[in-house]
């Protein structure tokens, strides 16, 4: 159980590092967006920036969600290692899965 709650802690950090870089890259994306507003050219720019303004605050919504949910899975896995259950750790894992797939 030890290596298994090592490589979950470690699973958890990656998820969280991925999921800063991921919210670091759509915030310069929406303020691109932002910049250009007023300052196009062409309809496919438009409808592009009337996108993202219409999408942007659910992606950021999500994100929010996401980082709840690691947090959650990080409280967790302290129970895990302090009672070394069974049942939690299955949990932890499911959780750690989920969380896995709504980042990629």
């Amino acid at each position: 159980m030890d290596n298994a709650t090592v490589l979950l802690t470690k699973k958890s950090q990656k998820l969280r590092e991925r999921l800063i870089a991921a919210q670091k890259g759509l915030k310069k994306i929406s303020t691109c967006g932002d910049d250009m507003d007023g300052n196009t050219t062409h309809n496919e720019e438009d409808e592009f920036i009337d996108a993202l303004k219409d999408e942007m605050p659910e992606v950021f919504k999500n994100i929010d969600m996401n980082f709840e949910q690691i947090d959650g899975i990080d409280v967790l896995l302290k129970t895990v290692v302090e009672t070394r259950d069974i049942e939690k750790m299955s949990l932890l894992k499911k959780e750690i899965d989920d969380a896995n797939n709504k980042v990629e």
